[in-house]
């Protein structure tokens, strides 16, 4: 447990990189913020009953104020911006009982509002990206925070040992420290129950028969429990013996997830599960071995990592046109019939489906330009058919043994023949290639000696 004040520590970024698709890097973050977060120099000036710095970029850094019970944070002072409050610059003091940052203020510094043990009410407008180490740390009545949209990082202890801070809001793109808000109400109301949250990562839970997973509101991510072996307790980390599943009736997740961590709900039973719309990443071995049958991704999701889904026993899945990856056997020796891959310059991993032994009928949308032909080694396909828009037929370990038919577009530059053909042959396997006169597909066929019939698109393809 981490609850020391670092009073005595410089304000810097020592940040973990965030999600890209939709948080700011540390260097993202500084070049947004404008001004660097360390202490600009210079001498103090007073107005408006604040005392600040004026930095070399031409904004102020309030550094302290006179006693009274009300700080109001201006956007600006004497035409010039707010960029933030400097580090310990309201540090210890007892007479404020309310803080207003105005909107367009970026930054609150390490310490800035620590031990004010009075301090009950904070405001926060649109515009603050960043609360540092230890912000508000021992604000022992404050009761209540509404981090606002723009909110990009939340530091260590930013909310520690708040006693009374039960209601927190959270934005869905923010880093929240896993020690953001250790010592408060809040944190204590959580870890009560059958899991425990630090910051916005749900670390652990626990499942059982009739079980039912409900993430409160703010959580963000779950953690990520890696093992050589693959095999990790649902969300808790603790490694199982191998033929043991974590039940669960029902997951809740919140509006508020927008990822689930390597090994979260792996070889876990799920009767029910309903992924938010928030959620942007599905990480590796997320559900890998898990009992799901039938599972509906939300649109806006972004990511399915590798392996995420391997050997789960599932059904069916719909996968969203937001999609820009699905990782290297995502969902191989998975119990699917049938997948329609989204055109949206999807990229699809080696060996995504391999394995799929009831895999009877796949669909390229048009869109897709790149496709590794080994994404569903050992189905059940009988027919091939790739879109019109495929430009590069990648080569890898590939066989279908129940392959009898294949469609390349006009455009596709088939690369690796040996990879993707010789195998075919050597088995004596009579697979019929379909396409355009002149086109890559009928050299193709000439060259291993299968049977070439010509076809202006993939749908004359039986």
């Amino acid at each position: 447990m981490k609850s020391n004040v670092k009073y005595a520590m410089s304000f810097c970024f020592t940040m973990i990189m965030m999600w890209p698709v939709f948080c700011l890097s540390v260097a993202a973050i500084e070049e947004n913020i404008g001004a660097s977060v360390q202490e600009p120099e210079g001498e103090t000036e007073t107005e408006e009953d604040l005392y600040y710095i004026v930095t070399a970029e031409g904004e102020i850094v309030i550094t302290g104020g006179p006693d009274r019970s009300e700080i109001i944070i201006p956007a600006q002072i004497g035409g010039m911006p707010v960029a933030g409050i400097g580090e310990n610059a309201f540090l210890g003091r007892t007479d404020i009982e309310t803080v207003t940052i105005s909107p367009g203020v970026r930054y609150v510094g390490a310490n800035a509002f620590a031990g004010c043990e009075m301090l009950k009410t904070v405001k926060l407008a649109e515009g603050l990206q960043y609360i540092g180490e230890s912000a508000f740390f021992g604000d022992s009545v404050l009761e209540e925070i509404w981090l606002p949209d723009s909110m990009a990082f939340v530091g260590e202890n930013a909310f520690g040992d708040c006693a009374k801070l039960g209601t927190i809001r959270f934005p869905q793109t923010a880093h929240v420290d896993e020690y953001a808000f250790e010592g408060s109400l809040w944190q204590e109301l959580r870890d009560q129950g059958d899991f425990q949250i630090r910051g916005s990562c749900l670390i652990s839970a626990e499942g059982g028969e009739g079980a039912v997973l409900e993430i409160p509101y703010g959580v963000t991510k779950t953690m990520d429990h890696p093992s050589e072996s693959g095999y990790v307790n649902a969300v808790i980390g603790q490694y199982m013996v191998y033929g043991d599943k974590i039940q669960y009736e029902e997951i809740l997740l919140p509006e508020t997830m927008v990822r689930l961590g390597e090994g979260s709900f792996n070889r876990t039973k799920i009767d029910r599960i309903i992924f938010p719309e928030s959620l942007r990443e599905i990480g590796t071995f997320a559900f890998r071995d898990a009992i799901l049958d039938e599972v509906i991704l939300p649109g806006g999701l972004k990511t399915i990592e590798d392996w995420a889904f391997a050997d789960a026993a599932l059904t069916a899945i719909e996968l969203p046109e937001t999609l820009n990856e699905i990782g290297m056997g995502a969902f191989s020796g998975t119990d699917l019939e049938e997948i329609v891959i989204p055109g949206s310059g999807c990229y699809v991993g080696r060996y995504a489906f391999d394995c799929c032994e009831r895999l009877s009928n796949i669909v390229f949308e048009e869109g897709i330009s790149t496709m590794s032909v080994s994404i569903c080694n050992y189905s059940n396909l009988e027919r091939l058919q790739f879109p019109e828009s495929l430009q590069v037929l990648e080569g890898s370990q590939f066989f279908i043994p129940s392959l009898r038919r294949i469609y390349i577009p006009g455009g596709a530059a088939v690369t690796d023949d040996e990879k993707i053909f010789r195998v075919y042959v050597e088995n004596e396997v009579p697979l019929v290639i379909y396409g355009q006169s002149g086109s890559r597909a009928e050299e193709v066929a000439k060259a291993w000696g299968m049977e070439f019939v010509e076809a202006a698109s993939g749908d004359e393809m039986p």
